[in-house]
């Protein structure tokens, strides 16, 4: 569905919830394998296939191309299903970028009337960098709060004759 639309920059909902799920499944199942392993070493067979079918299923279960956000030169895409929105770059207020401790980073794209929370990708066969989103956003609304957010520190971009400025605050 996302091949028939020219985007530069695209946005996975599923990968944030997928995290969830897989550190929820391992725990639960690292209880299981540790207490079927103290009884009997032959329940933990059944108990690691389980865990290795579960983690399939959930792979399987999200499919990455029911649930995205396209970033294009017209406007921003919302994909969810077999249904599309489409939002105007001037409805966007902030976007927050996360790379937060061992975990997976994303963004916080926070809209007029809504926050979406996804993983950022740039388009397959692409030289464009992650740092062109932010060129794309600031030339579409100049009035965008674009903000960086790494352990420690806190970063904000905005644009200065027609460059792109990052500075620490």
């Amino acid at each position: 569905m996302k091949s028939n639309y020219n985007y530069k920059f695209y946005g996975d909902f599923n990968s944030v919830i997928k995290d969830k799920y897989y550190y929820g499944i391992l725990l639960v199942f690292l209880v299981l394998f540790a207490i079927s392993f103290s009884i009997n070493k032959y329940l933990a067979i059944p108990t690691f296939i389980i865990l290795i079918g579960t983690i399939v299923y959930v792979v399987n279960k999200f499919n990455s191309e029911n649930n995205l956000i396209l970033f294009t030169d017209k406007n921003i895409i919302r994909i969810k299903n077999e249904t599309e929105i489409e939002f105007n770059y001037n409805d966007v207020i902030k976007v927050e970028y996360h790379f937060p401790f061992k975990h997976q980073s994303y963004v916080n794209l926070i809209l007029s009337n809504q926050k979406l929370k996804f993983t950022l990708e740039s388009k397959i066969k692409s030289d464009y960098k992650y740092s062109s989103l932010n060129e794309l956003l600031l030339d579409k609304n100049k009035t965008i709060e674009i903000l960086e957010f790494v352990p420690f520190e806190k970063h904000k971009y905005f644009l200065h004759h027609g460059e792109i400025r990052k500075v620490q605050i």
